[in-house]
């Protein structure tokens, strides 16, 4: 099994440790989301994903859009 270490402003929260963790890296901008899985060394593990930033940003609006993106991320680190 996989886990997750999720950063967010810099604090490290970590789940179901094991002894191989992913990274979920989000960059949420202005213009546009970006996310893709990093290991514990920095490497992505898969290429990043990218959508716009919806408009308006509304939290509720922001929240579906990085779920989708969330989603897209795992669903490609399956397939490699």
């Amino acid at each position: 099994m996989r886990s997750v270490i999720c950063i967010f402003g810099g604090s490290k929260t970590s789940t179901m440790a094991d002894s191989h963790e992913d990274i979920l890296a989000l960059d949420i901008g202005g213009s546009h989301i970006k996310g893709t899985i990093m290991n514990t060394k920095g490497e992505w593990q898969i290429e990043y994903k990218s959508m716009a930033t919806p408009n308006p940003a509304t939290p509720e609006n922001v929240i579906q859009a990085v779920s989708a993106l969330v989603k897209a991320c795992r669903i490609m680190e399956r397939s490699q």
